[in-house]
């Protein structure tokens, strides 16, 4: 659900016969507990780019520093885990729809709601009590926040800082 949750270094040796087609830079498997809520999963995998002549990665058309270096980076389609065992697959924005439907937008039970899932749970249901016009700002809101698990705590702030955070300004010259 966008949040790291393990990192692996892989070996920059190849292994593999030559001239058979097959490359294999990494094999790993992991594991990782059930989560009690549904989740998607993707694996990403980044290294330094190829600076040779026959493929070379261009700089970017606005680039931020002088010094940069080409990176390439790869990724898994979303896998979708069905951690609650209900037979389908919510995601983040669902089970958001549902805590708040469950609290009727009372502070207090919309975290017990959000209690047990992720910070993108609850993004979501900030994002759905902006929407709904339930203002985040009141005390009783600003106390139920404070009060809430790490994961609830967080998601509400993040998407409360987005809101305040200007957006970039654009040279045109």
């Amino acid at each position: 659900n966008g949040q790291r949750i393990v990192t692996r270094p892989i070996a920059g040796e190849q292994s593999g016969e030559k001239g058979k087609g097959k490359v294999v830079k990494a094999d790993l498997t992991l594991r990782i507990p059930r989560p009690a809520h549904d989740v998607w999963l993707v694996a990403i995998a980044s290294g330094p780019g190829i600076d040779a002549p026959y493929w070379p990665i261009p700089r970017p058309y606005q680039p931020n520093r002088a010094d940069w270096e080409p990176r390439v980076i790869g990724s898994t389609n979303p896998i979708r885990v069905d951690g609650n065992r209900s037979g389908k697959y919510e995601s983040p924005l669902d089970l958001a729809m549902r805590a708040l439907e469950r609290s009727g937008g009372d502070p207090a039970r919309l975290v017990s709601e959000l209690a047990g899932n992720d910070e993108a749970v609850s993004v979501q249901a900030a994002a759905l009590c902006r929407i709904r016009r339930i203002n985040l700002n009141t005390p009783a809101f600003r106390r139920a926040i404070d009060e809430a698990p790490q994961a609830v705590r967080h998601g509400f702030v993040s998407y409360q800082n987005m809101l305040v955070t200007p957006a970039p300004v654009v040279d045109t010259k």
